[in-house]
């Protein structure tokens, strides 16, 4: 079952924030701020942490570029290395995955839209590679409607 995050009151009231200009725009430098006093050191120092980014960002990518028509070979040869360097999986395992749970109105061309990618995302903090790797198996990754 895919979890209802956005239709949570915290959710919503992230939505109505945002609608704000000034507001966005405070947000997205605090974010920014984040990601280069805390993400970017942490890349080079915690292996795990860069496990996990770097699976979860793979994932991103291929579900993006199939949407938008790249084709099969082409992601595969580009993101296949690093992927199953972390999991020991072929990309083309966790593709069928996600597709075997696609629903009727779901397709690569709609990713985004009516759709999303459902892992186990969260905390990495003191956990180790192997972990993380169980959090991406491709039978626990699948497609869940917006």
């Amino acid at each position: 079952m895919c979890k209802k995050m956005s239709n949570s009151p915290s959710a919503k009231a992230h939505r109505e924030k945002m609608k704000n200009p000034a507001k966005r725009r405070e947000f997205n430098r605090q974010v920014r701020e984040y990601a280069r006093t805390y993400q970017g050191p942490r890349l080079f120092q915690d292996p795990v942490f860069r496990a996990y980014r770097e699976i979860r960002l793979d994932l991103w990518h291929v579900a993006v570029r199939l949407s938008k028509g790249m084709p099969l070979d082409t992601l595969i040869t580009r993101y296949n290395g690093r992927y199953a360097q972390y999991t020991g999986f072929d990309i083309l395992e966790v593709i069928e995955s996600i597709e075997k749970s696609f629903k009727p109105e779901m397709s690569w061309a709609n990713y985004g839209t009516t759709w999303k990618i459902e892992a186990e995302y969260g905390k990495v903090k003191g956990q180790s590679i192997q972990d993380i790797v169980n959090r991406f198996h491709p039978k626990k990754i699948k497609a869940c409607k917006l």
